[in-house]
């Protein structure tokens, strides 16, 4: 199969996906024009219908459709042979994720990778790329929605997020049991872009006490809520990593704001940190895993799909919520 006519099956492909040939076009990294020149190619050449519109949809005609489920498999082969040769190393695998998501859900996950002959080359930073392509296989981000354009996205779950400090900094310091105590202490952060949230664990209004049990019978139960919900504080020290603001919360240098749990999991558990603010809780960032798309994804993608959302399940201070897949 020669590169252009690859190219040719690859934009009806697209299109067969995507129901648009712009959207086609965006996810090929292409022009519409140069998308729209590939399929009349392929239609002049074998002389047949291959598009048609269904409303406000682009799809395939009945022909079209089935001369791309009979050339799926050696698409597949060309795509996976492509990939070979591009790389050093055909069973490489190769992820960018954050520091806190590499140490503990990644990082595991060598042994498994070996067991299945590929070797996970991964990259820990705190800025990860949106948009795996090229050499970058996958992609692991931290934000409410998965980028809408050129990716496919599995939500791996929620990171909830702790506040915790050292014994000796609160023995010197005295407890935290409400946000606004943190205005009297050196507060630690990482990776934040706007001051610290927190609204009470239960938001269940009848859980909440009657304003006229409290020691300010002058608010309603909303306006107690908001009260604590973002604390007037001073943000003493913003750290570059979730790495290093663990290692300052233990080496006492203050309370570690919007520590990952999964990243403390293991102090708290030693007694190393001690969590504050139980009673309150910051949003939970949201994991996606992003890979680019393909027409014939290999069984590989799956199966790093697979490890990833199984490891993120099993792993202590994670959390899985029900939802379906992107």
């Amino acid at each position: 199969m020669s590169r252009q006519l690859f190219e040719c099956l690859e934009a009806l492909g697209a299109v067969a996906e995507t129901g648009s040939l712009t959207r086609a076009a965006e996810t090929l990294g292409i022009s519409v024009s140069q998308a729209s020149r590939r399929i009349k190619n392929l239609s002049d050449e074998w002389d047949v219908a291959l598009l048609e519109r269904a409303g406000t949809a682009t799809i395939l005609t009945p022909e079209a459709a089935r001369l791309l489920e009979e050339v799926a498999p050696v698409m597949r082969a060309f795509d996976n042979l492509e990939r070979r040769f591009q790389r050093t190393r055909a069973d490489e695998v190769s992820v960018e994720a954050p520091s806190a998501v590499a140490s503990v859900v990644l990082a595991p996950l060598g042994a498994a990778f070996s067991e299945l002959g590929l070797r996970l080359q991964l990259r820990a930073t705190d800025r990860p790329n949106r948009t795996p392509e090229g050499e970058l296989d996958f992609s692991i981000v931290l934000q409410p929605e998965p980028p809408v354009e050129r990716v496919i996205a599995t939500r791996l779950g929620t990171m909830p997020l702790v506040c915790a400090a050292s014994p000796d900094y609160l023995e010197r310091n005295g407890d935290i049991t409400h946000p606004d105590d943190l205005s009297t202490h050196a507060v630690l952060t990482a990776l934040l872009e706007r001051r610290p949230t927190f609204e009470p664990v239960s938001k269940d209004p009848k859980d909440l006490k009657d304003p006229a049990d409290s020691d300010r019978p002058d608010l309603s139960v909303e306006a107690a809520r908001a009260l604590g919900r973002v604390p007037e504080t001073l943000l003493t020290s913003d750290l570059s990593t979730h790495d290093a603001l663990l290692n300052a919360a233990l080496s006492g240098a203050g309370v570690a704001v919007g520590l990952p749990r999964c990243l403390a999991h293991a102090a708290l558990r030693r007694g190393d940190l001690v969590e504050v603010l139980r009673d309150w809780r910051m949003p939970a960032p949201v994991a996606w895993l992003l890979r680019a798309p393909q027409r014939y994804p290999s069984p590989r993608i799956q199966t790093v799909v697979t490890l990833c959302r199984r490891q993120w399940s099993e792993t202590p201070g994670l959390a899985v919520e029900k939802r379906p897949v992107l």
